[in-house]
């Protein structure tokens, strides 16, 4: 049985954390659209759904990064 290559590990592990990253950005974003539907948390909600699309495409870059 060959050892696996350290550098493999590290892919492996670092796509298994974006995966879950990702998970709670779809959290975060799902949240954000929830309250804009209600006038008292429109705007709070909004920044909520800005800050999954940051947090969103952040990660994303780190995947491409990874690549």
């Amino acid at each position: 049985m060959e050892p696996m290559d350290p550098s493999r590990k590290h892919f492996y592990i670092s796509i298994a954390k974006s995966l879950l990253r990702l998970g709670g950005v779809y959290c975060l974003w799902s949240a954000g659209t929830f309250m804009v539907d209600y006038p008292i948390f429109e705007v709070p909600g909004q920044m909520i759904v800005l800050s999954a699309y940051a947090l969103g495409a952040a990660e994303i870059l780190g995947i491409v990064e990874e690549l």
